[in-house]
């Protein structure tokens, strides 16, 4: 039996998203493994990248309090956006980011539970969205800049990770496959919801436009269809990792899958 727990934290992103379309490990290929899957939702409205140490530290009070002795945690993230908007600095982001890292991976150091689970990141990125016309260059400025600067501080955080655990950890942004050990992968979100004939053009400069069919009427937050595409995205991630053989524990039976709400 593989127990996993998905642990879901951030902004309103990750808040709103609907039950039925978070992402499922109901997959073909993985059928030959048993697996308990226990979902964890502890991501708030309105939240910036400060808030994050906090709501992991409530993830990780939750798991270790939970009578199911979990293989893997594997947090489920998107913030950043928000502090775009309130103007906070990017290096002040980043240094948020850092901690939050720092407590999914080294809970010891910054005084959370102790989980024996195997941690992983999965962290969505900013994404260009409909309100943000071409005449909102700082807020696309903002966006592209904070996109950049997660993709690069997971690169060189993953040589950091696999040096403390001896073990490998890649962002998918350079590589097509999740290795051995503890992953932090970065999911680059910033034109995903943008129409297919503007995805090349600069962000920047306007060019790119969100679709309004993946958002609500708010033109901010995601519908259903957007969901749908950020739960496509995200379950090959979760795949590659629950597939791994080396990472997690194989399986002989083939008793299906068990999905714990």
């Amino acid at each position: 039996m593989l127990r996993v727990a998905l642990a879901f934290i951030g902004d309103s992103d990750i808040a709103r998203w609907p039950e039925h379309l978070l992402p499922s490990l109901s997959l073909p290929n993985l059928s030959h493994h048993e697996l308990t899957v226990t979902i964890f939702q502890n991501a708030v409205g309105g939240s910036t990248m400060k808030n994050l140490p906090t709501q992991i530290r409530g993830i990780q009070e939750s798991i270790s309090g939970d009578e199911n002795n979990f293989d893997a945690t594997i947090y489920i993230a998107c913030c950043g956006e928000n502090d775009v908007s309130n103007k906070i600095p990017i290096h002040l982001i980043m240094e948020s980011f850092q901690k939050a890292v720092k407590a999914i991976f080294h809970p010891k150091e910054s005084s959370t539970p102790d989980c024996h689970s195997q941690p992983h990141l999965i962290f969505l990125g900013p994404k260009v969205e409909p309100w943000m016309g071409s005449d909102e260059i700082e807020a696309r400025k903002g966006y592209f800049q904070l996109s950049e600067q997660l993709n690069a501080a997971i690169t060189k955080l993953c040589a950091t990770v696999a040096d403390e655990h001896k073990d490998h950890a890649h962002s998918l942004e350079h590589t097509d496959s999740v290795e051995d050990g503890h992953s932090i992968i970065f999911l680059n979100c910033l034109t995903m919801f943008c129409e297919e004939a503007t995805k090349v053009l600069s962000v920047v400069g306007g060019g790119a436009i969100a679709d309004k069919k993946f958002f609500n009427e708010d033109t901010l937050h995601l519908s259903d269809e957007g969901y749908m595409l950020w739960k496509e995205e995200v379950e090959i991630i979760l795949a590659k990792l629950i597939c791994n053989e080396e990472c997690m524990q194989s399986l002989d039976n083939s008793h299906g899958l068990n999905i714990v709400l």
